[in-house]
């Protein structure tokens, strides 16, 4: 930890990490410069919630990491009815107003956008604080702590996304890395005290202390009405797109809380702690990709945002299907060394979680393409998400309840195949993409994981390490076309 805290304020000064961010400030570094930063930062906040998962399954037990989770879960996906899109805009119209030279217009998008990121989120930590009393059946604590959860990381998602918007992710990863260390010595305190009621509490102030910090306080106008539209549009679209995509994925847990209560539910929570932080790559690509494709669209430089889309897409085919499938193999060998002997049975939902999380981080590069350029490309993208999220609830309304745990894992890949392929066959088409060849090679090595992955079953250790680096070295053999070209397309640039 330390040493990425000399990592990270080695691109930003101390005294800047509590100063407003500038709006006007040039944009640092390069891109992939940025993407590593950015990666840095994801990989330290999805450490948090793995912490959070490891220490309360060892002290603690599985019902207690189904409870908690399913309090997190609830608070992050409340904060996607406005406030996480919010987000999403200020890094999207930020960015274009800056590729524009038009400051004054970025800062009154931020001060447009922060107004309502407060107002909503305030509304939404009393919805938030009912459901855990009347459904999640939580304490006063446990409701309270919930509340500030959703405050707190609605703040964050709305400053994260101001400061991408600019470039400053030297600064944002900064703040990540002091905020998941306070978190996890909070959680500490908490689990020392036994004070079980406030589990979520740590992670709160974590994020409030990000969102307090680097919250914009550039002066700014009013919006233009027509801007203010667009912008609010944007905002709409993307709270149904971000509800039926990262939204499926948090209202999994709570699914899985009412199917299967109990240890079912925290196995189901273990699970996903491991599968998720495989995505920090692709969530931290899209966070650096998303400005930059905006930046590029605001500039009129198509044949640049096809280069962009193309590259970033190989880049994530390549080591999202590497990363991902050595996890599929070793699906019993890391839950095994992480979680006690108990949480053995998770084993079994890692592989389908995992599948999830590779079709969604596989369309990222698509996704941004559709949603940085216009208001009808962010529609596709959302509507993308809205079919791939009513499969999922179909297959939960029939399967959840008779295979528990396992049902809700099933509806998740659904949700994952049909949100995550969708775009990339949209944007093949739309933009000419030479991706037959790459399609083809990704499809072999998904039969080939799907048989390895039969044939290690209750194998051991050894048989399933062997397996992966057997699959790894054939994609990679694959993939080497790819791989030549993205390093010979760095060394030019």
């Amino acid at each position: 930890m330390l040493a990425t805290v000399r990592l990270v304020t080695s691109g930003t000064r101390l005294r800047a990490l509590v100063t407003p961010v500038r709006l006007d400030a040039p944009t640092p570094g390069s891109l992939a410069g940025r993407a590593a930063l950015s990666t840095a930062g994801v990989a330290v906040q999805g450490l948090v919630r793995f912490v959070y998962t490891y220490l309360i399954a060892h002290l603690l037990g599985a019902e207690a990491v189904g409870r908690t989770n399913a309090a997190i879960s609830l608070a992050l996906l409340v904060s996607l009815l406005w406030p996480t899109a919010a987000g999403g805009a200020a890094s999207k119209f930020v960015a274009l107003a800056r590729g524009a030279g038009d400051t004054d217009r970025a800062a009154a998008v931020a001060r447009h956008l922060g107004r309502w990121t407060f107002g909503t989120s305030v509304l939404l930590a009393g919805v938030a604080a009912a459901y855990a009393v009347l459904v999640l059946d939580s304490g006063p604590a446990g409701a309270f702590s919930t509340a500030v959860l959703v405050m707190a990381y609605s703040g964050y998602g709305f400053v994260r996304g101001v400061q991408f918007g600019v470039g400053q992710v030297a600064r944002a990863t900064a703040w990540d890395v002091i905020s998941a260390a306070l978190a996890i010595a909070l959680l500490v305190a908490v689990l020392v005290g036994r004070l079980d009621g406030l589990l979520v509490l740590p992670l709160a102030i974590g994020y409030l202390l990000y969102a307090v910090t680097g919250w914009p306080r550039s002066g700014g106008g009013s919006l233009p009405r027509p801007l203010r539209r667009e912008v609010d549009g944007f905002v709409s679209l993307t709270v149904v797109g971000t509800l039926a995509s990262t939204g499926v994925s948090q209202a999994s847990m709570l699914v899985a809380q009412q199917a299967a209560p109990g240890a079912q539910a925290g196995y189901y929570a273990a699970a996903l702690a491991l599968a998720t932080p495989a995505t920090m790559l692709s969530r931290s690509l899209s966070l650096v990709l998303f400005p930059t494709m905006a930046e590029t669209h605001g500039r009129g430089d198509a044949a640049g945002l096809r280069r962009q889309t193309d590259l970033a897409t190989r880049g994530l085919f390549t080591v999202m299907t590497l990363v991902l499938g050595g996890v599929v193999l070793l699906s019993a060998p890391l839950v095994t060394l992480v979680y006690p002997d108990s949480f053995a049975p998770a084993a079994r939902l890692l592989p389908l979680q995992v599948a999830a999380v590779l079709f969604v981080t596989l369309g990222v590069a698509c996704v941004n393409r559709l949603s940085s350029t216009s208001q009808r490309g962010t529609a596709v993208a959302v509507g993308c998400s809205v079919v791939g999220a009513l499969v999922a609830c179909v297959v939960w309304a029939f399967v959840a309840e008779p295979r528990g745990v396992e049902g809700v894992a099933l509806g998740l890949v659904c949700w994952g195949a049909v949100t995550g392929l969708a775009p990339i066959a949209i944007v093949w088409r739309l933009d000419g993409h030479r991706w037959a060849g790459l399609v083809l090679r990704w499809l072999a090595a998904v039969v080939a994981l799907v048989l390895l992955d039969r044939f290690v079953q209750d194998r051991g250790v050894w048989t399933a390490i062997g397996a992966t680096v057997l699959f790894s070295a054939g994609w990679l053999a694959l993939s080497a076309g790819d791989v030549r070209r993205a390093a010979a397309l760095t060394r030019r640039r």
